[in-house]
């Protein structure tokens, strides 16, 4: 009797134990908290949707592009005295000797297309700064055109997306290596 007594004691124990465990991972399904990475762009592929050759990056799936743009509206303005006066323009109108025209330009036919562009990308740096004095906070003297290629490997930021007043908690980075394409 003494046996049966503790048989049944481990085995409610036991399953005391697994639907306290289960009620848990429940828990934690239900805490779950959304992720958001911030991916990064080389020459206009984003990193998570390419893959590398030596020279290239290409696109694994095909990305929507714009191929065609035009105005939408054009805004003449001109200064008279310490006003500015702005007044629309039709497509043909011709504007004023002293205005100047603003054209909104926006993406007017879009496409599906596999890209490739280069791994080599260039910048504007500065290559000599000024010695840090009284007079001087280290501003640049020198900038040039530097090129370089493209790694494969970049440290993406991870957020956690709260909600509310907390919004978007930065969560660290994660290590992404681009493939190689096939």
């Amino acid at each position: 009797m003494k046996y049966l007594v503790s048989k049944y004691l481990v085995t409610g124990f036991t399953l005391a134990l697994t639907a306290f465990l289960g009620l848990g991972a429940l828990a934690s399904t239900a805490n779950a908290v959304e992720v958001r990475y911030e991916w990064p762009a080389v020459n206009g592929i984003m990193i998570n949707n390419a893959c590398a050759t030596d020279e290239t990056f290409k696109t694994l799936k095909p990305v929507r592009v714009c191929t065609q743009t035009a105005a939408v509206s054009r805004t003449a303005c001109r200064y008279h005295g310490e006003a500015e006066i702005y007044r629309s323009l039709m497509n043909s109108e011709t504007p004023k000797f002293d205005e100047v025209v603003h054209e909104d330009v926006r993406c007017v036919a879009r496409e599906l297309r596999d890209l490739e562009v280069s791994r080599y990308v260039t910048s504007h740096q500065c290559v000599e700064f000024a010695p840090i004095s009284e007079a001087s906070s280290g501003e640049c003297l020198r900038f040039e055109e530097q090129t370089e290629k493209a790694g494969r490997v970049y440290y993406v930021s991870k957020y956690e997306l709260r909600g509310g007043e907390v919004g978007d908690v930065y969560a660290g980075s994660e290590r992404f290596e681009i493939p190689r394409c096939h």
